[in-house]
C-alpha cells in the first residue's frame, strides 16, 4: 500500500508540475489558462492529500484492523427483532474483529427455511479460494448445528437453514467456524 502512495504522490506532483509549466513556459488561450489552473489546483490539492495520508495513516487511527487472529471480545447476544415478520434474532461479534460477525434470524412466517444465517465476511471474500474455503465451513458449521435439517446457500451472504435449532447455537457455530478459517481467508481477502 505503501508503495502506491508513493507512486500516486509521484504521478499527482508531475502532473502539478506539467500544469505550471504549460501555464509559465506557453502563452496560453485565456480558455485554456483555466484549464491549466484547473489541473494545476487538482493535481497540486492531491500531491498535498497524499503527503498528509503517508504521514498519518489512516489505519493508525481506525477502530477497527483486519487481523488473522481471534479476538477475545467474542460476544454471542439476543438482538431485538427490527421487523414484525422476525420472530428472533442472534449475533455473534466482535469490536475488534469485524469479519468475525455472523447474525441469524428466524422468520415468522411458516416454511421450510425459517432461518437466515448472515455471515459479514462472505460480502469481502470474492476470491474463488476464499468463497471455496468459507462455504465449506459455514455449510458444515451450520448441517452439524443440533436439529438442522437442511442447509443451502441462498445469496453471497446468507445461508438458509430448515429444522428447529437453537438461534444461539447457529451463530455460535457459524462464529466458531469462522474463528478457524480466518488465517487462511485474511491473506486472500487482503490480496483482493
Amino acid at each position: 500500500m505503501k508503495r502506491d502512495l508513493v507512486n500516486g504522490l509521484l504521478c499527482s506532483f508531475a502532473m502539478t508540475v506539467a500544469g505550471v509549466c504549460f501555464l509559465v513556459l506557453l502563452e496560453p488561450k485565456p480558455s485554456d489558462r483555466i484549464i491549466g489552473w484547473l489541473v494545476t489546483l487538482f493535481f497540486g490539492l492531491g500531491t498535498i492529500a497524499i503527503f498528509f495520508r503517508m504521514l498519518w495513516p489512516l489505519s493508525a487511527h481506525s477502530r477497527f484492523q483486519i487481523h488473522s487472529s481471534v479476538p477475545d471480545d467474542i460476544r454471542i447476544e439476543r438482538l431485538s427483532p427490527e421487523d414484525d415478520e422476525i420472530e428472533e434474532a442472534w449475533e455473534h461479534s466482535s469490536a475488534t474483529q469485524p469479519l468475525l460477525s455472523v447474525g441469524a434470524s428466524k422468520w415468522k412466517e411458516v416454511g421450510h427455511y425459517q432461518w437466515h444465517v448472515s455471515v459479514y465476511l462472505a460480502e469481502f471474500a470474492l476470491d474463488p479460494r476464499a468463497v471455496k474455503i468459507l462455504d465449506t465451513a459455514i455449510f458444515e458449521a451450520l448441517k452439524n448445528t443440533r436439529n438442522v435439517v437442511d442447509v443451502q446457500r441462498m445469496d453471497t451472504e446468507v445461508w438458509i437453514v430448515s429444522g428447529d435449532p437453537s438461534g444461539r447455537d447457529l451463530v455460535a457455530n457459524a462464529g466458531s467456524a469462522l474463528a478457524k478459517i480466518i488465517p487462511s481467508i485474511v491473506p486472500l481477502v487482503l490480496s483482493e
